[in-house]
């Protein structure tokens, strides 16, 4: 297959400080030869979902909808988008729908306990808390 050459629009985002999420999503585009807006709309997303958060604050990561739609449209999990736990993106466990009301609740303990220590994480490092937080609530028994 040839290789097309890169996007410009996404050279410009590769070459400003991203996030650990938004590396990957440049990674998996150029390993797939796509452009943003041909990886999004393969899965029937809106033409701009990955550029926006390609292009959005690295500090504010996305919801976990968009990061759903992201890891579709890259042939690859949510979670290995989040945090990288694949040695291969494009394989390992089917993509899952994240629960959003437990990704809530995950997120809530995170805020709460990093506020009651008085500290503050960069956003790589409170997405997998937020996911660690998230897996022990998914393995915990229902009440």
């Amino acid at each position: 297959m040839m290789k097309r050459a890169q996007s410009p629009h996404l050279d410009e985002v590769i070459r400003r400080e991203q996030s650990p999420l938004q590396k990957r999503i440049c990674g998996r585009l150029e390993e797939l030869a796509l452009t943003p807006a041909e990886a999004a709309l393969a899965v029937g997303a809106s033409m701009h979902l990955i550029r926006d958060v390609l292009r959005a604050d690295p500090r504010t990561p996305p919801c976990p909808a968009t990061v759903g739609s992201i890891a579709r449209a890259l042939a690859t999990t949510s979670e290995w988008l989040l945090n990288g736990e694949s040695a291969d993106p494009s394989k390992g466990k089917e993509n899952q729908q994240i629960d959003c009301a437990l990704h809530a609740k995950a997120t809530q303990a995170a805020v709460q306990s990093l506020e009651t220590a008085g500290l503050v994480l960069d956003p790589g490092s409170l997405s997998e808390l937020i996911l660690h937080l998230y897996k022990r609530l998914e393995a915990a028994p229902q009440a």
